[in-house]
């Protein structure tokens, strides 16, 4: 603001500068933004270039209307963060802040995820807090952020209590462990275990919702160290705010998830 007030003193020619210095503060965006992502569908689509989920096709939609593209490279989640926090790649496409504390966070999400808490059907075990869970084996994915109450209690709980997976094809590895009873509840989130009924024609009459947890934002964030990651966090919040965005997500979360979630538990 001070330079641009500078500029104006000079005349027309400073005016003329000062627009100069803005083109060129645009150029600096990147023309490839390259983030980081895990196999999360319908939200990140790991091996499918035609359906690579609604998240990574929204924000591309979004990039590309700033002249950026989209390189997206899938990851187990807790090596995906670290590439992100050591600036290995330019940042993560979906995050919760306390799972990657050290990037910089779009302000407005870009959209919400809902856990919710799965046994076998032949259980009638409901959860009702974490102290319902003193007496369960819970099936986490390591390093994701879930709600701050069952964060605190993932990390202090027992070794035995808590199964914490890394690695690839997490929803599919949750799913048969619950049903070899390896654990007794895992948490995911609801539309993911509902792609993963749909898209592998899993019986979903096998296990039961027995809680789901209230949504909860997640937000794209940047690399820190990067000079255009603030002015790239300015754009896509006012991006991600727009009306007409709003409409192409949920556009694309229908065109995913209508025959999905017409087969999921309820």
């Amino acid at each position: 603001m001070r330079l641009l007030r500078q500029c104006r003193a000079l005349g027309p020619w400073g005016v003329s500068l000062a627009l100069l210095l803005a083109s060129q503060a645009r150029a600096q965006l990147p023309d490839t933004l390259h983030l980081a992502a895990t196999d999360w569908c319908p939200y990140t689509c790991v091996d499918q270039p035609d359906r690579p989920g609604i998240v990574a096709e929204y924000v591309r939609t979004v990039l590309a209307r700033e002249q950026i593209d989209l390189t997206l490279t899938f990851l187990p989640w807790t090596r995906a963060v670290v590439e992100a926090q050591r600036g290995a790649v330019d940042g993560l496409l979906t995050a919760v802040v306390d799972e990657a504390p050290q990037l910089m966070f779009t302000q407005e999400p870009v959209a919400e995820y809902q856990d919710c808490l799965y046994t076998r059907s032949d259980s009638s075990w409901e959860y009702d807090g974490v102290a319902s869970l003193s007496e369960q084996r819970l099936g986490v994915v390591h390093g994701y952020g879930y709600s701050s109450q069952l964060n605190r209690y993932i990390a202090r709980a027992p070794e035995n209590n808590v199964i914490a997976l890394r690695g690839v094809n997490s929803t599919a590895r949750l799913w048969d462990m619950l049903l070899l009873k390896r654990f007794d509840v895992f948490i995911q989130e609801r539309r993911v275990v509902a792609w993963q009924a749909y898209s592998h024609q899993r019986d979903i009459t096998a296990i039961r919702p027995a809680s789901c947890l209230a949504s909860q934002p997640f937000y794209l964030a940047l690399y820190p160290g990067n000079d255009y990651s603030r002015e790239l966090i300015n754009r896509l919040d006012r991006a991600f705010a727009a009306a007409e965005n709003r409409e192409l997500w949920l556009a694309l979360q229908a065109r995913y998830l209508s025959q999905a979630e017409a087969a999921a538990p309820k």
